[in-house]
């Protein structure tokens, strides 16, 4: 069965029993309402004859009484008789009693002089009442089951109209999640309410979004990770060809093999450290990174990595150096983490930066809490620069910014080492970040937590 036929069906047994309820609620107050009506007539005539009485008796005319008296047993069903006895006891008007009444007997005052006061008994028909109430109260139900009915009716209206509306958008976010399945990422909900409905299909296409942008990631990744496989086994198995050849004609000139060997060489350090990257960001995510936190001195660890990078920073045409504050306190780091942080950042300014350009390593004491004080590092570049709406996502794995990666000659990369750098600063308990501006350049910053024998000085230092 259908959403919308069972959000149908249920809103109409919910709105059918609620209009039996109210019905029956109204009638059970109606019929009291009829019994109460009927005994306030039985006092409205009783106060009647009583009131007649009195003039009878300041006129001295007790006929008045009797003919009125017949009056109202001729008319009114209800009455079923009235006796009018004088002090004596002698009987001015009666009839025949009958079963099933109710009896009300008043005393009167005396009608003619000498006389004592006169009494009334009145009986009245309790089946002629009950059969008044009950007439009345049949007019009262036929009235509320027709209300009833129309209500039922525009309720049935209502709740197919209801039952449609509230389905449509369920229906076409199961439609959505098949074109999801599907593969076709690029298809949305169209936002038709701003209830918890519109908020899930708002949801529901920020998923559809991220999950394009995840296959777009996944395919530049699958492209970027054949790149990187495919350039240095390559090499690997063009070097060994080479020399396969060599051998077959007898040929082996050492310095020619020595060149091959460095190459291959090379080539399966580029496969080590992208597999190593792989890895890495794979412990990140499972929290398995090992960090072992020891008291560690920035200035000459930054120091020594600046100095690694420095040929290749000639060979580039960029100039590198590394400005430290002096007497800067140790922080709690895994100093070999540290050092692939700074070796990936500083790797990346230099891809990044253009011949002519510069790059350079800093690192000064920084207050992180008022109770925690830690070193900040930054490596700025005078390269492309970021746009600012990729500022956000530069550090998530696999991602790439297109417009700076086009600039790169030579390997891509695979977007792995600044999710590698995020998660090794946040697992020391720092924080990383960026800013940058295009055509003038980027700078990136992290922190790291002094060691805790520091934190008192370095608080003091800082200020």
């Amino acid at each position: 069965m259908k959403l919308r036929t069972k959000l149908s069906l249920t809103i109409i047994f919910i709105l059918a029993v609620s209009i039996a309820a109210v019905a029956a609620s109204l009638v059970v107050a109606e019929k009291r309402y009829l019994q109460f009506q009927a005994r306030e007539r039985v006092l409205l005539l009783e106060e009647g004859v009583l009131k007649m009485a009195q003039e009878a008796s300041l006129t001295g005319d007790p006929l008045m009484l009797i003919s009125y008296l017949k009056f109202l047993v001729q008319e009114r069903s209800e009455i079923l008789y009235a006796k009018l006895r004088r002090s004596s006891g002698e009987v001015v008007l009666g009839v025949e009693t009958r079963e099933g009444i109710l009896l009300r007997r008043s005393e009167l005052p005396s009608f003619e002089k000498g006389n004592g006061p006169a009494s009334l008994e009145m009986g009245f028909s309790r089946v002629a009442i009950e059969a008044g109430v009950r007439e009345a109260l049949h007019r009262v139900v036929r009235e509320v089951v027709a209300i009833g009915a129309v209500a039922l009716c525009l309720g049935i209206l209502f709740a197919f109209l209801f039952a449609r509306a509230f389905a449509r958008p369920i229906q076409d976010l199961a439609r959505a999640s098949q074109e999801i399945a599907q593969g076709h990422f690029q298809y949305t909900v169209s936002v038709r309410s701003r209830d918890e409905l519109g908020w899930l299909a708002i949801q529901f296409n920020a998923m559809a979004k991220k999950l394009q942008e995840l296959d777009e990631m996944k395919r530049d990744f699958v492209s970027a990770v054949t790149h990187e496989l495919r350039s240095p086994l390559g090499a690997v198995e063009a070097f060994l060809s080479l020399m396969a050849t060599d051998i077959s004609e007898d040929r082996v000139e050492k310095a020619r093999w020595s060149d091959y060997l460095r190459r291959m060489r090379a080539n399966v350090s580029r496969l080590t450290h992208f597999v190593n990257d792989l890895l890495d960001v794979s412990k990140i995510e499972r929290g398995k990174m090992e960090c072992v936190l020891r008291p560690v001195a920035v200035a000459p660890l930054a120091a020594e990595v600046v100095d690694f990078f420095q040929a290749r920073a000639a060979e580039a045409g960029v100039g590198l150096r590394g400005e430290f504050d002096p007497g800067l306190p140790e922080v709690l780091a895994d100093a070999d983490r540290l050092r692939q942080v700074l070796v990936n950042l500083i790797s990346n300014a230099l891809k990044f930066t253009p011949q002519g350009g510069r790059v350079v390593v800093r690192s000064r004491l920084k207050v992180l809490k008022e109770t925690q004080g830690g070193v900040e590092v930054s490596v700025s570049d005078t390269g492309s620069g970021i746009e600012k709406k990729d500022l956000e996502r530069i550090f998530e794995k696999f991602e790439q910014v297109e417009a700076s990666r086009d600039r790169v000659a030579g390997p891509k990369g695979t977007g792995l080492g600044l999710a590698i750098v995020k998660g090794i600063v946040e697992q020391h308990g720092g924080r990383v970040w960026v800013e940058s501006q295009r055509g003038v350049g980027s700078t990136f910053y992290f922190t790291v937590r002094l060691a805790a024998e520091q934190h008192a000085a370095a608080r003091t230092h800082a200020r």
